[in-house]
């Protein structure tokens, strides 16, 4: 079993300069949605000094995974933008269950158990590498 996490990042096109928050991988998964999926380099646009200028790799899901006759407004919003994002996140969770995966959230739990144990909502999401942790889950 090939267990992956879904996390939000933070992302900065610097062709249309714009933020973004991409949906991202942490590892290439087993299944029909690896053939949507696309490894990218990411430069760390950090004002910090000790994080400036970091460059890394994360796998992202292609916007083709979408069906292309939903015409819903968040997709003329980012059709500049091939990646999803977090507006894209229902369809991908739809995808996920359609596609015979398992969200595992025994698993998001217990990762997300040793995150911060403050009430603010910022906190209620479990960070790692600064990535915003979503959800875990795995193919049948």
């Amino acid at each position: 079993m090939n267990t992956t996490n879904l996390f939000l990042e933070n992302y900065y096109d610097f062709q249309t300069t714009n933020y973004y928050q991409l949906l991202t991988l942490s590892n290439m998964p087993n299944g029909p949605i690896k053939d949507y999926i696309k490894l990218i380099s990411i430069k760390n646009v950090s004002t910090k000094i000790n994080m400036s200028n970091t460059n890394y790799c994360s796998y992202v899901i292609n916007k083709t995974i979408l069906n292309c006759s939903n015409n819903n407004i968040n997709n003329f919003i980012n059709n500049k933008l091939n990646y999803c994002t977090i507006e894209d996140l229902t369809q991908i969770y739809d995808f996920l269950i359609n596609n015979n995966y398992t969200i595992n959230n025994n698993l998001t739990n217990i990762i997300k158990s040793f995150s911060s144990s403050t009430s603010s909502l910022e906190n209620q999401f479990t960070i790692i590498n600064n990535k915003k942790l979503l959800f875990c889950f795995n193919y049948n």
